[in-house]
């Protein structure tokens, strides 16, 4: 067994935390939280909506309770939130938190249900809003209006598309920025010539981009500003990194020219090596909620040339941490790779400035800040 079922899970005496997750991940953000030993201050419990899978094993060896409700589709949903509830009332939880949108919609039903006293939702999806429909749209406004008593936003950016879409008060919204292992995320740690060595990179300028490969992350625009802006530099290349179809991308840059110079190389779970192999680190994106690579990139000591979406506006200083475009089009984001080819001599001191501009982007700073606001709320029930 994964994980035990919901209605099995015990009810500790005092304030008890719940989180719900749409999926079984895996989701490296609770075990980065719970490492940092900033959520072991209570009785702490984290499940899926959907199936057990890693979520559950990741949980269960660190000794953290969890469930797994089982829902395959949405047609299960209503079910899930009832069984959900009746767990909730059984353990007397004081908070929920939910996380994805599917997560919330079920995970905050069921706190409503079971009446507990705080009903959290984390806007890690929100920067999707405007390219969704109505639907999503809809189900959104459901969750962070009559659903939830808070929202938690990663970036001021989320904070902002979530006043100006789903017509949150802002007030009702805290901004508490992700936090990371920066003693793992150092690059005095990392193997950059094993990288390079094994793509044939040596002796390259490298830009690099990681994440999944799907149409909000925007490589194909990236393809275009690279052959744009770097075709008559010789020694420069372009390196993608992610899960998903690499096939139109691929022919794009055949299309352009560029076939030799633009590497695809999928998934890879060496991110922190393949950071510390690039030169400058580029994130095209139509938008984020928040953007955790750029802040892995900065931690590795990597100037950043970003589309301003998510975190990017709050930690990129033009000119010394790296270069903001004006938009996500290929001409802007073909300028700031001119730019910043310009500032070549500064990409050194640009990646020393950007690794203390994160300094404070703790995994304990945000687990801090969360139990702040759970003694604020509780006070205020």
């Amino acid at each position: 067994m994964l994980a035990r079922r919901v209605d099995q899970i015990p009810s500790p005496s005092g304030a008890s935390v719940v989180h719900v997750i749409t999926d079984a991940g895996p989701h490296p953000y609770f075990r980065t939280l719970i490492e940092s030993d900033g959520l072991g201050r209570g009785p702490l419990c984290v499940g899926c909506v959907g199936p057990a899978g890693a979520l559950q094993e990741d949980m269960r060896s660190l000794g953290v309770a969890t469930f797994a409700l089982g829902a395959r589709s949405r047609t299960g949903y209503p079910a899930a939130a009832v069984k959900l509830a009746r767990a909730l009332r059984r353990r007397r939880t004081d908070i929920v938190q939910t996380h994805l949108i599917d997560g919330s919609l079920v995970g905050l039903t069921a706190a409503r249900l079971a009446r507990t006293p705080v009903a959290v939702m984390t806007a890690h999806h929100s920067h999707e809003l405007p390219f969704h429909g109505r639907k999503l749209v809809w189900a959104e406004r459901l969750c962070a209006g009559p659903l939830c008593d808070h929202i938690i936003a990663p970036s001021q950016d989320a904070r902002q598309m979530l006043t100006r879409v789903a017509r949150v008060p802002a007030e009702k919204i805290e901004v508490v920025h992700h936090g990371f292992d920066l003693e793992w995320l150092d690059p005095r740690h990392a193997d950059p010539a094993r990288v390079r060595r094994e793509l044939g990179l040596q002796g390259n300028l490298v830009f690099g981009a990681i994440g999944r490969l799907y149409s909000l992350k925007n490589h194909s625009a990236l393809i275009e500003a690279f052959a744009s802006a770097l075709a008559e530099v010789d020694e420069s290349r372009l390196l993608i990194v992610g899960a998903g179809d690499t096939a139109r991308l691929v022919a794009r840059a055949r299309a352009l020219g560029l076939a030799d110079r633009v590497l695809l190389c999928g998934p890879r779970d060496d991110i922190r090596d393949v950071l510390a192999a690039v030169d400058v680190f580029v994130h095209p994106a139509l938008a984020e909620s928040f953007g955790m690579v750029i802040v892995e990139a900065m931690a590795m000591a990597r100037p950043v040339v970003s589309t301003p979406v998510g975190i990017a506006p709050e930690v990129i200083t033009p000119g010394e941490t790296g270069l903001l475009c004006s938009s996500p089009e290929p001409d802007a984001l073909a300028a700031g790779l001119h730019e910043m080819l310009a500032l070549r001599h500064s990409w050194p001191e640009m990646g020393q400035q950007a690794r203390r501009r994160i300094r404070d982007f703790t995994a304990a700073s945000m687990a801090n800040r969360y139990h702040e606001l759970y003694a604020r709320w509780l006070s205020d029930t």
